[in-house]
């Protein structure tokens, strides 16, 4: 706008200058052709004027009004103060607890019962890669023992001797579906473990060396026995006539 004022004003005084010279030509005694040459110089700028102001006009009429506002602005505006946050001080005499971030009993158990759920998640997933690790290692134990048994019938062509078996079996630990499953060997044993901590109870036992000393699950039943042979005797109150002594804190 600036350099259109000045080259405005520029032309304003060349037209000036021209008009005094077509003057000046008069005056003089110019002939007719200085005077019409003078005057339509004049007339074109004058009509630059008006063309430069109608530009200057359409230009001015694209103009936003002072309330006018940008959509894109506004929005923009809207989404900073929505999503800015709130920083308000938390010690504040004022400050209030937003209904989101106040904590119950309701969402506390809602957390406890999330927290049981992953971990049982977590737990299911660890023994699905746990089985199939197993069947994994089944599978391999099973090719294992067939090439085994051909390598056996090699040796035993060549007359050489025989190798050891590699182990075929897998764990307790790695079969934990059979973990209520028991066999004969297994019922035996439990009743046989039953009898023996039957037959070591009591101060037979421990003062004849019978079950106590020969089976070491019978240890501390025979331990409990002894503290209870060396516990110091009771002795009686005399405020409340009652049993005191040991471990028993002294009434009165």
């Amino acid at each position: 706008r600036e350099r259109a004022n000045k080259s405005a004003s520029k032309e304003d005084e060349e037209s000036a200058a021209a008009a005094a010279e077509g003057d000046r030509g008069v005056d003089g005694g110019g002939t007719n052709e200085g005077l019409a040459a003078g005057v339509s110089k004049a007339q074109e700028r004058a009509l630059r004027r008006q063309a430069r102001a109608k530009r200057w006009e359409a230009f001015n009429a694209t103009k936003p009004d002072d309330k006018y506002e940008d959509p894109q602005d506004v929005e923009a505006i809207r989404y900073a103060e929505t999503h800015r946050g709130d920083f308000s001080l938390k010690t504040a005499d004022d400050y209030v607890v937003p209904e989101a971030q106040r904590v119950n009993a309701q969402k506390k158990r809602r957390q406890l019962v999330l927290l049981e759920e992953s971990v049982h998640a977590i737990k299911a997933a660890f023994n699905e890669r746990f089985m199939d690790l197993r069947d994994t290692k089944k599978s391999m134990l099973e090719t294992l023992s067939k090439e085994h048994a051909r390598l056996n019938e090699i040796e035993t062509k060549l007359g050489l001797p025989l190798t050891s078996a590699p182990p075929a079996e897998l764990t307790k630990e790695e079969e934990p579906e059979r973990r209520y499953v028991a066999s004969d060997a297994d019922v035996r044993a439990y009743e046989e473990k039953k009898s023996a901590s039957k037959s070591g109870g009591g101060f037979g036992g421990f003062g004849g060396g019978g079950g106590a000393g020969t089976n070491p699950e019978a240890a501390p039943a025979a331990a409990a026995a002894t503290a209870a042979r060396t516990r110091p005797p009771r002795r009686a109150c005399r405020r409340c006539s009652a049993p005191t002594g040991g471990s028993a804190a002294p009434s009165g």
